[in-house]
């Protein structure tokens, strides 16, 4: 279904940020090249916001791994010295 596929994706996501790396962290927020922010660069967090706010919506019984992956992959991506997220 579409939402595990979600599920898969935020699951990646949540482990690219594991260990407080940073570098990922930062990457997720905006994508660079050479220093400069790239024009179609992709604020991954402001994404899984849009996603949440749409969850909302649709919460049930069924379905609530998908609030709890959410959930991690925000924990992960705002921890550690990452303080720009």
């Amino acid at each position: 279904s579409n939402i595990h596929n979600v599920i898969i994706g935020l699951e990646m996501l949540r482990l690219f940020c594991e260990g407080h790396n940073d570098t990922m962290q930062n990457y997720l927020r905006e994508q660079t090249e050479n220093g400069f922010v790239r024009v179609n660069s992709v604020n991954i967090m402001n994404v899984v916001t849009k996603i949440l706010i749409k969850y909302k919506e649709i919460i049930d019984d069924f379905n609530i791994t998908l609030g709890n992956s959410i959930f991690e992959f925000f924990i992960e991506l705002i921890q550690g010295p990452c303080y720009q997220n």
